[in-house]
């Protein structure tokens, strides 16, 4: 019996360093770019310029970004550390340069954290992504653009964002009956609510680093998202430069708007 005991207690003691460790993994949760990792996909998916001569010569590879996000998501000591060649990583660079971030945290409180990013360059995958996306360089509305990325609000802007729709005299509202689909699950479910969005107006015209404020269950979070991407934006002008420009969407879904699967938006509900 008393050798039972002593084979008992190591056992005791490994489970219980085992639920320890174990609950100290799940208290941890690590930095993520604005939108998580699908977002990121597609933002460099619809950013990325391969370099010419490296596309002449057919340079692939992939290429990682190390660099820590601060307790505030501040963005310090990006490295590579993984290379492909000089121009190739100098466009992983400065598409990295447009990413913002969530710090990590511990126990709910935000931490410095390292991480990584990658950038893979493949011609193949280049060329259908050029296809799909309808252009192999960035085509900015006005110019000169501002090179230091730095983010106004649109109270510091001479020039604020505007969507750009294709049909004359449409406004956001017409845009949302238009193209809102309202997801199957909220339909189901009988799911209703505001949604919120943080995003990024780029001096390209197109939205980044959405981010959802307020969420909505049942599709209403990716159908919100679905309808931001499909708008293009003049962008916002600062002393008479393209810049980037944070700004917030409120969409409303409602079922009491919804009629023959048409959805007809109320008054003042969905705005920028």
């Amino acid at each position: 019996m008393i050798l039972q005991r002593s084979l008992f207690l190591p056992l005791v003691v490994f489970f219980l360093l085992s639920g320890n460790l174990a609950a100290q993994y799940y208290e941890m949760k690590p930095a993520e770019n604005f939108g998580g990792k699908l977002q990121l996909q597609e933002f460099i998916a619809e950013e990325m310029v391969y370099p010419d001569q490296a596309l002449l010569k057919k340079q692939e590879g992939k290429v990682i970004v190390s660099f820590i996000v601060d307790r505030d998501g501040n963005v310090k000591n990006p490295v590579i550390t993984r290379s492909v060649s000089a121009e190739i990583d100098m466009e992983a660079l400065r598409v990295f340069r447009y990413l913002l971030w969530e710090p990590a945290s511990h126990r709910g409180l935000p931490v410095d954290s390292e991480t990584v990013v990658e950038f893979d360059f493949k011609v193949k995958k280049y060329k259908r992504v050029i296809k799909k996306r309808g252009y192999d360089k960035i085509d900015y509305p006005f110019l000169p653009v501002d090179s230091t990325l730095k983010i106004y609000t649109l109270k510091q802007l001479n020039s604020s964002p505007q969507p750009v729709y294709r049909k004359k005299g449409m406004h956001f509202g017409n845009f949302v009956s238009e193209n809102m689909v309202y997801p199957p699950a909220a339909l189901k479910q009988d799911i209703s609510g505001t949604v919120e969005l943080f995003f990024i107006i780029e001096p390209s015209g197109r939205a980044s680093n959405i981010k959802v404020m307020k969420s909505v269950g049942g599709g209403c979070n990716e159908e919100a998202i679905r309808l931001l991407k499909l708008l293009r934006w003049k962008p916002g002008i600062k002393d008479n430069m393209a810049v980037r420009t944070e700004m917030t969407l409120s969409l409303t879904f409602n079922l009491a708007d919804y009629e023959n699967l048409r959805y007809v938006p109320a008054s003042n509900t969905n705005q920028f």
